[in-house]
């Protein structure tokens, strides 16, 4: 692991390992300390908890970092915004008619259990249409 004193906001070794351990555990990747969305996350990560010491009194101030799955969480959105920005977030025509019963049933129930819950996508699930030979 890269030294994580470079990271925004000194963040303790403890929760680096759980943001890690979260993406290996769902994605299967490794972000770098170089990377530009990990670097970024961290900044974004160590703003909430500056911001935090606001609202606290007394002695006892600590900054309170959000928890491993929302920075993992956050990586992953800056990663897919990038991917979004250059073109390069797309699901062809043939994966929309191939798609198992399992698999569409799988993301109905997701957009259902967002619904319930308030928390409506931002835009409805599009399949785009790829541009290939005609």
């Amino acid at each position: 692991m890269a030294n994580i004193n470079d990271l925004p906001g000194r963040p303790t070794k403890t929760l680096v390992r759980g943001v890690r351990r979260v993406l290996w555990d769902y994605c299967r990747c490794r972000p770098q300390l170089h990377d530009r969305h990990w670097r970024l996350t961290w900044e974004w990560a160590a703003k909430e908890a500056e911001d935090s010491l606001l609202f606290q009194f007394g002695k006892r101030r600590r900054a309170r970092w959000p928890r491993s799955n929302e920075i993992a969480s956050r990586y992953l959105l800056l990663c897919l915004m990038e991917m979004q920005a250059c073109c390069q977030l797309r699901i062809g025509t043939n994966s929309q008619r191939s798609m198992p019963d399992s698999v569409a049933g799988f993301m109905a129930r997701q957009a259902d259990m967002l619904r319930l819950s308030g928390q409506s996508p931002a835009a409805p699930l599009r399949l785009t249409q790829e541009a290939g030979p005609a």
